[in-house]
């Protein structure tokens, strides 16, 4: 299926996040800093999704896709934002921002897994 670079920073979610994609047959390679993050997409080829908490301590999500976003190298691979403590406000500032996709609270395993679906299946807008 799909490689994906997940970036959360909770030691509890960030293996549930990877279990649960792994269970649809994608490759996930987690992270829980942001710039390590940065650093993955630059020495893997053929990352299809980034995953990231909206609230990281590094950065906020904006900040994380305004970066991708004005890299030639990351401009063009989707992002779905988590905003696990957000609301509408937070998934407006990532979408602005260029996220594909914002999923806020309640967020469901199955929100989640066709959001991710939807993104990987060219729906840029999730």
């Amino acid at each position: 299926m799909a490689l994906i670079v997940v970036i959360e920073e909770s030691p509890l979610m960030r293996p549930a996040l990877r279990d649960l994609l792994q269970l649809d047959g994608h490759t996930v390679i987690t992270t829980g800093r942001v710039e390590e993050a940065l650093g993955l997409l630059d020495d893997i080829i053929g990352v299809e999704l980034v995953v990231a908490n909206f609230a990281m301590p590094e950065m906020d999500g904006a900040a994380l896709v305004q970066r991708l976003r004005t890299d030639t190298k990351y401009q063009t691979v989707p992002v779905l934002m988590l905003a696990l403590d957000g609301d509408q406000k937070v998934s407006r500032q990532a979408l602005d921002a260029g996220a594909n996709n914002c999923l806020v609270p309640p967020i469901t395993v199955e929100g989640l897994k066709s959001a991710v679906k939807h993104i990987l299946n060219g729906d840029r807008s999730g």
